[in-house]
C-alpha cells in the first residue's frame, strides 16, 4: 500500500506500481505434464504435448457426435396438423 500511496497521485506511476505487485507483463515458463503417446512413449516437450492437448480437444466433439445413435422416429410423423390454432401477437 505504501508505494501505491507515494505514487503522488501520478495515475502512470501508480499503475505501474500495482502491475509490478500483481507481475503482471511478465511472462512465465509453463512446463506441462509429459503425456503418453498412442505407441506408449510420452512426449519430449511442452509444445508436444500443447499440440496433443489441442489435437484431442480439436476432434473430441466429432467423434462423440458420431457415436450419437440416429433416431428412428422421423419427426413430421408424430407432429400433428391443427387446422384450429391461433396465436396472439403483439401489438
Amino acid at each position: 500500500m505504501q508505494q501505491i500511496a507515494s505514487s503522488n497521485n501520478n495515475s502512470s506511476l501508480m499503475w505501474k506500481t500495482i502491475k509490478n505487485i500483481l507481475n503482471k507483463g511478465h511472462t512465465k515458463q509453463v512446463h506441462l505434464q509429459d503425456l503418453q503417446n498412442e505407441d506408449g512413449t510420452l512426449t519430449k516437450s511442452s509444445k508436444e504435448s500443447a499440440d496433443k492437448i489441442n489435437t484431442y480437444f480439436s476432434v473430441v466433439g466429432k467423434t462423440l457426435a458420431s457415436k450419437i445413435p440416429q433416431p428412428t422416429v422421423i419427426p413430421p410423423s408424430f407432429q400433428c396438423n391443427l387446422n384450429n390454432s391461433f396465436f396472439l401477437q403483439a401489438t
